[in-house]
């Protein structure tokens, strides 16, 4: 399995992207102008977007395109919360030993931060 790193928007999520957005505009009848003008995102990028033409959006702009349809990006994308733990598995199976303490310490560093207890 490629590594699918969440800061970078593989080809096919971003098919993915492009075709879901499609799809939520016909769905709930939404103008590209309405949905620039209630997100912020700028209508070159959803019309290209809508065109299906080779562009991606940032991660601010995919984020505010998925919330006015009430989705997170991974909802939007039809990416479920397996489908992520089943990536994340696969990332933690190709680590060394030592690689896998040093993530567990960051991970339970993390969860402490924010308040969460840990298994």
């Amino acid at each position: 399995m490629p590594d699918q790193s969440p800061a970078v928007m593989t080809l096919a999520m971003k098919e993915a992207f492009r075709e879901s957005l499609i799809n939520h505009v016909a769905t709930y009848r939404v103008s590209m102008a309405q949905l620039s003008r209630e997100t912020g995102v700028s209508l070159p990028l959803i019309q290209s977007l809508n065109q299906r033409k080779s562009v991606c959006p940032n991660v601010d702009d995919a984020i505010k395109l998925a919330r006015y349809f009430g989705k997170s990006v991974e909802e939007f994308v039809g990416v479920s919360r397996d489908d992520r733990e089943k990536r994340l598995r696969a990332l933690i199976s190709r680590l060394t030993e030592a690689e896998k303490d040093f993530l567990e310490v960051q991970l339970t560093t993390l969860a402490a931060r924010q308040g969460r207890e840990t298994p």
